[in-house]
């Protein structure tokens, strides 16, 4: 393995993205990434508290694991093809002669997502089972540990081995990615994630005041839309119409249960909503009566408005107007 990695390259998170199977982000996104067209992440509270249990996860496997230590080895790329890179959580190293092990990745996981882990083995969802088959073609080892903590209660550890039959089919797989779409600047196709939109918002944040007239490629997918739209219509009312008439049948019931599973219409807990006008109408008549004098309280606000107040950029709408 190469340790000075270069900038671009497809990592080990990215993998499951480009063979069309990772829950957080398409083909699209990497090649954003990769062409320098991509926006920053976010970091949600699930990414968040990942990294703040990361370590914690980490401890727990090495009290597991006597007479080895860790190590974070940063960013990494394989010795002949420098775009296959990435940034591995942890290796381990015999404590005797400092020997390099296997790796080890460090997952955490809600209750929910709890059933997609097996109880033994290679039994984890398939996203990070490319991800360590990806790190292994990085590293040339043949072991790969992966320690999750579930809900934040259950901690499992599992140990991959080395798949030749899959590290060449996504070598197969980058290399074709990398030859199509990263050398070239073409995108692949953006698919319909949210991620993808939230990427393609981030390309053209703005719009500019003129039409564009379509091409004919482009007239053949708005129909595609318009049929689709239709589709999506007729099953929305149609979803509502059965949803009602369940409403209807269960009454009072918060729970309806059958064969398919379970249906529930449950009474949220009160809440307390701020009415901030009836607050501000209040602070004005009060302000008034302080300085006995309404145009001023109403300036006194207003200087107070315009200062705590920031200009929010606009967004941008895609609406559809079928016919002419």
């Amino acid at each position: 393995m190469n340790e000075s990695a270069p900038l671009r390259g497809i990592g080990g998170s990215d993998i499951a993205a480009v063979l069309g199977i990772s829950k957080w982000k398409s083909p699209f996104d990497v090649w954003a990434k990769l062409v320098g067209q991509s926006a920053s992440i976010e970091q949600n509270q699930a990414m968040e508290w990942g990294t703040i249990l990361e370590p914690v996860v980490a401890r727990h496997y090495t009290q597991g694991h006597p007479g080895e230590f860790l190590t974070q080895p940063g960013r990494l790329a394989h010795p002949h093809l420098p775009y296959v890179c990435g940034t591995p959580d942890f290796l381990v190293h015999s404590g005797e002669d400092t020997k390099l092990l296997r790796g080890l990745e460090i997952k955490t996981a809600g209750l929910r997502a709890a059933s997609f882990w097996g109880s033994e083995g290679d039994a984890i969802p398939e996203e990070y089972l490319v991800q360590c088959a990806w790190y292994m073609i990085v590293t040339g080892l043949e072991t790969w540990d992966v320690a999750v903590l579930l809900g934040g209660q259950e901690y499992r550890e599992y140990t991959l081995v080395a798949d030749q039959e899959l590290q060449k089919l996504l070598l197969a797989q980058a290399a074709q990615f990398w030859a199509k779409h990263v050398l070239t600047g073409l995108p692949p196709e953006p698919g319909g994630s949210e991620s993808t939109a939230h990427t393609i918002r981030s390309l053209y944040p703005r719009s500019i005041a003129n039409m564009k007239t379509a091409t004919p490629e482009e007239c053949v997918v708005a129909g595609l839309l318009q049929e689709a739209e239709m589709l999506l219509a007729g099953a929305e009312s149609q979803h509502a119409a059965l949803k009602a008439k369940l409403m209807l049948a269960m009454g009072e019931s918060e729970a309806l249960l059958g064969p398919w599973g379970r249906i529930s219409w449950k009474s949220s807990k009160p809440s307390d909503v701020v009415d901030r006008g009836a607050i501000i109408a209040d602070l004005t008549t009060r302000l008034a009566e302080a300085l006995k004098d309404g145009d001023a309280a109403q300036a006194a606000l207003a200087d107070l408005q315009a200062k705590h107040t920031t200009t929010k950029p606009g967004s941008r709408r895609f609406l559809t107007r079928w016919g002419k």
